[in-house]
This record gives C-alpha cells, sequence and structure tokens, in this order.
C-alpha cells in the first residue's frame, strides 16, 4: 500500500514515479518540528511538502542521491491523489494522455 504516488520528471533523464510508503511518511513526520500528520498532509498537501516527501522516497530508493535542494532544482513533481490500496494500475481508470 502506498499513501500517495508522486510522478516525476527531472530536468535530464526519463520520467519515473516515487510511492510513499508508511517508512516514508514516518520519516517526514519526523523530519520536521511543525509537520502535520500524513493525513493530514493527504487532505492538504502542499507542493513544498510533497518535495520533501518525494526527496526522502527517491533517496530511500537510490533514484535520487543529491541534496532537497538539488532535488527540488532539478525535477517537476506532479502529485498523484489519494491512497493506493496495491500496486497494480486500476483498469477502471483512463489511461492519461502523452500531452499531460
Amino acid at each position: 500500500m502506498a499513501y500517495q504516488t508522486l510522478f516525476v520528471t527531472p530536468d535530464d533523464g526519463e520520467k519515473y514515479e516515487l510511492k510513499v510508503t508508511s517508512r516514508d511518511a514516518l520519516m517526514w513526520e519526523r523530519s520536521g518540528r511543525d509537520n502535520p500528520s500524513i493525513l493530514d498532509y493527504l487532505q492538504r498537501p502542499s507542493m513544498s511538502e510533497a518535495y520533501r516527501l518525494g526527496h526522502i522516497v527517491a533517496k530511500r530508493t537510490q533514484q535520487f542521491m543529491g541534496t532537497l535542494k538539488e532535488f527540488e532544482q532539478s525535477n517537476d513533481l506532479v502529485i498523484g491523489m489519494g491512497i493506493d490500496t496495491d500496486d497494480e494500475p486500476d483498469p477502471t481508470e483512463s489511461a492519461a494522455s502523452a500531452d499531460d
């Protein structure tokens, strides 16, 4: 189960997905004094927090090894909404077009 999927487009590479797991959410919640719970974040996501979460996941999965600032400066990020109950795509959802 993933709490959220983040879609990353690097300035100089292939697009990839980051699935935020409970371990990532725990690290994120512990990383800042004023962080809300992951469920609060999912109800009211912000880009700054999405980048912080994405950086945690990207480092864990070894898809990005630089600093948070470098991650922010070199990647575009799209926030996927909702909690994924499995890792398989939902066949009832239409596929996104190549122009999205």
